[in-house]
């Protein structure tokens, strides 16, 4: 169903996001077994973060995708990718990217996810009293040690994302990109050409007044229709086909969704289908 690449490690082209399972009533059993099927279905690449957890709980999401992948055959193939320098603290989230805070995120990251190195470790929100390039040697200490394989930034600009590369390689950018919200189309497009893994968060979310897919975008509603696939499907295939660097990740509560979104990279866009859309 293809693969993209994070740093020189291929992964599937839509990942798995893990906030929902932190910020919503949910069974952890069923989340779990959601967990284990997307993997079973081709899902190579779980995000997650410090900041994705419960009031009463030290680590919800991270803890959870451990769970999940201990012991599965294919746990081994996941690149498990998560963020510091952001937490929660009861109902808020303050940014924090001051070298002890994010070296103690660090190690609880490893400990909660039950490994000696994080895949792809990401700077969560550049912390407006910290300057990014200062953040980013701490980042530089943690790949050098071998405490991480790989280093991103998420919820950059682009003058942001050059302060960082100048410190050390960066591997990902992960912003928020969707038909809803294009603004960060130069940030795609920079990535592209660079050979940075794009991971597009939110990549379905419902735009202004809560209006879904099929409501704000009637056209692509009828594409998809006639192709006899969900929009959600289509969607992604969109995504997919505005960058090879560009990957999307989708919250999935239930196993079907998150099949269905991996079956993006095998819908074939031509240039009249793309005529057609109105994303």
């Amino acid at each position: 169903m293809g693969g993209r690449l994070v740093g020189a490690r291929e992964v599937s082209a839509i990942g798995l996001g893990g906030a929902n399972w932190s910020f919503r009533d949910g069974d952890d059993d069923d989340d779990v077994a959601s967990i284990r099927a997307a993997v079973d279905a081709g899902v190579r690449l779980i995000d997650t973060a410090r900041a994705y957890t419960k009031p009463d709980h030290p680590g919800h999401s991270e803890a959870l995708i451990a769970r999940a992948l201990a012991g599965h055959p294919l746990g081994s193939d996941v690149l498990v990718a998560t963020k510091g320098g952001h937490y929660r603290d009861g109902d808020t989230f303050p940014k924090d990217a001051r070298r002890d805070t994010v070296r103690r995120h660090c190690e609880t990251s490893l400990e909660l996810l039950g490994v000696d190195r994080i895949d792809l470790y990401q700077l969560h929100w550049p912390d407006p009293d910290v300057p990014i390039a200062t953040a980013m040697e701490t980042f530089a200490e943690l790949r050098d040690e071998g405490l991480v394989r790989d280093v991103g930034v998420s919820n950059v600009t682009i003058a942001q994302l050059d302060e960082a590369r100048s410190v050390v390689p960066i591997a990902s950018v992960q912003n928020s990109f969707s038909p809803f919200n294009q603004n960060d189309r130069p940030m795609v497009d920079y990535c592209a050409q660079n050979d940075i893994a794009y991971l597009s968060y939110s990549p379905l979310r419902a735009g202004a007044q809560g209006a879904n897919l099929d409501e704000r975008f009637p056209a692509a509603a009828a594409l998809a229709k006639q192709k006899n696939i969900s929009i959600q499907r289509l969607t992604l295939a969109w995504l997919l086909q505005l960058s090879p660097t560009l990957i999307p990740i989708c919250g999935a509560s239930r196993p079907q969704t998150i099949r269905d979104s991996l079956q993006a990279p095998t819908v074939a866009l031509t240039p009249d289908d793309l005529s057609t859309l109105d994303f």
